[in-house]
């Protein structure tokens, strides 16, 4: 027979390794929430589970509101809508894609209407993932960013990511994750729509060497997973002092 010291023993290591390992599956549910969102996926893969989208921009310092509606369709077409605070349709983009690439562009914005493809769609394709883009002057040496109607919150961070070489395993297993960035990362569970979610709060600094440069973003969001999609539910992108677009995820229906 098992003395009650004993007994009382081995259910308190018991405890310890049940609450140990639910520590462990909580750790491992955000840090893959985390993986999934920052990792460079195929373009194809991450819109064939979402529908639709919804999300709103604050662009600082002219304080203007916008709300952007994206509509995807299962022959690989996706539109995207940008409407004022007003509710005023201002123009849309619509865009064709395959599993891994944009494969044409069409805009029609403030009655601009443009037809894009190949080589042509580079300087569109920036803006339309990250729903921002940076505008340089090498005369004055000005910085200015611009919205897009784009895929800032779902795609942005991966993008950003990518752009600044950042290795989010290897950050995560405690080793340099970026020579081109300063990242800094914190699980916590983020509110959307009034529901708490396990989430990542994230933020990414250029080194200096990027400073100055018509390629300097700095990036902060929270991620969370939303019925299957990993998709920031906040994400800021600017260029210092006063300069950023913030985009607040309004919405997003995944395909079943």
């Amino acid at each position: 027979m098992l003395g009650k010291l004993a007994i009382l023993t081995i259910a308190l290591f018991a405890a310890t390794i049940i609450v140990g390992s639910i520590g462990i599956a909580f750790y491992y549910s955000y840090r893959s929430t985390l993986l999934t969102i920052t990792a460079q996926r195929p373009l194809g893969l991450v819109l064939s589970k979402v529908s639709s989208l919804e999300y709103k921009m604050y662009v600082s310092p002219s304080g203007d509101t916008y709300y952007v509606t994206l509509k995807n369709y299962p022959n690989r077409t996706a539109y995207i809508v940008l409407t004022n605070s007003s509710g005023y349709e201002l123009g849309f983009v619509e865009f064709g894609y395959n599993s891994t690439n944009i494969t044409w562009i069409y805009m029609n914005m403030g009655g601009v209407k443009r037809n894009v493809s190949g080589s042509n769609m580079s300087s569109y394709i920036t803006p339309l993932l990250t729903s921002a883009t940076i505008s340089y002057n090498p005369f004055t040496g000005t910085i200015s960013l611009e919205a897009f109607p784009g895929l800032g919150p779902l795609y942005g961070l991966s993008y950003f990511s990518s752009y600044y070489n950042i290795n989010w395993k290897d950050l995560l297993d405690g080793q340099p994750g970026s020579t081109d960035a300063t990242v800094g990362y914190l699980f916590t569970p983020i509110v959307f729509n009034g529901k708490s979610y396990r989430g990542v709060e994230i933020t990414i600094t250029p080194q200096t060497s990027f400073l100055g440069t018509s390629g300097a973003y700095s990036v902060s969001a929270g991620v969370i997973n939303l019925d299957g999609v990993p998709v920031a539910a906040q994400i800021t992108v600017g260029t210092g002092a006063a300069n950023y677009i913030s985009m607040t995820l309004l919405n997003l229906t995944a395909y079943s």
